[in-house]
């Protein structure tokens, strides 16, 4: 949390150590309440990036469209400036008109250095000469392979445990490919083959749990191969739901 720091309309949310007092709306802006009002400028973004020195900015503002402007996009790369790490900007406000700053405005902002990743898709951007591909960083890559796995493992519940080795097994999903193109999701070319990893990671996870009330296999490659083998596959008759035994058609990420 002394590393998460949240922004609203008046700048950075903040409250007093006794909580009492501070720039929070309500209990949930206060759980994310930076401790303590700061002494330093706090109202507008750069101000912040400068005196935090996060060097990952994620926007979701949605009402906002180029927010993350030039000031504070070099303010990032300021941060960053005496270090080898590279700013991070999540611009996820959505539809495309609503982000809070273009891929190409980023990486011309930051010299090329910034990774960026969008709520929608952007197109490839040539940059010095090194074709550059925006990561579409939302649930395209999440909530199928979620929602897949629970149902072939019939999972009781869905705890939030589910979402954290999803998000690991999109990331386990990057090849050299990806890194090359300053992707920071898979291409999308491969969503299939991510969304059965996520399914196959969610799967491990309920059995682990106990929450599995079908058991689909005992190693990692059982339970890829089952869930593959309950996977639709383009061509095949629509046949809702599972039936115990053969091909259902419920995944056609």
């Amino acid at each position: 949390m002394s590393k998460l720091f949240v922004t609203g309309s008046r700048g950075l949310i903040w409250k007093s150590e006794d909580g009492k007092e501070g720039c929070f709306r309500n209990n949930e802006q206060k759980e994310f309440a930076h401790n303590g009002k700061p002494t330093w400028e706090h109202t507008k973004l750069p101000g912040i990036i400068e005196n935090t020195g996060c060097t990952t900015l994620v926007g979701a503002v949605g009402v906002a469209p180029g927010c993350f402007d030039k000031e504070v996009i070099e303010a990032m790369c300021k941060v960053d400036m005496n270090s080898s790490h590279r700013p991070i900007i999540f611009a996820l406000s959505n539809p495309k008109s609503q982000a809070e700053c273009t891929a190409t405005d980023c990486y011309k902002f930051s010299n090329s250095r910034a990774i960026y990743g969008a709520g929608t898709f952007f197109d490839p951007v040539t940059v010095e000469g090194q074709e550059r591909c925006p990561g579409q960083v939302n649930n395209v890559y999440i909530f199928p392979g979620v929602s897949f796995g629970a149902v072939v493992c019939e999972a009781k519940t869905i705890p939030e445990s589910f979402f954290m080795v999803a998000a690991q097994a999109v990331a386990n999903s990057l090849v050299d490919e990806d890194m090359k193109a300053d992707r920071v999701v898979p291409s999308r070319d491969r969503l299939r083959e991510v969304a059965l990893n996520v399914a196959t990671a969610v799967v491990m996870e309920a059995q682990k749990m106990g929450l599995a009330q079908r058991t689909l296999g005992k190693s990692e490659a059982e339970v890829k191969a089952a869930v593959q083998a309950l996977m639709w596959e383009p061509g095949m008759p629509p046949t809702f739901g599972i039936p115990q035994g053969g091909r259902g058609s419920i995944m056609g990420a």
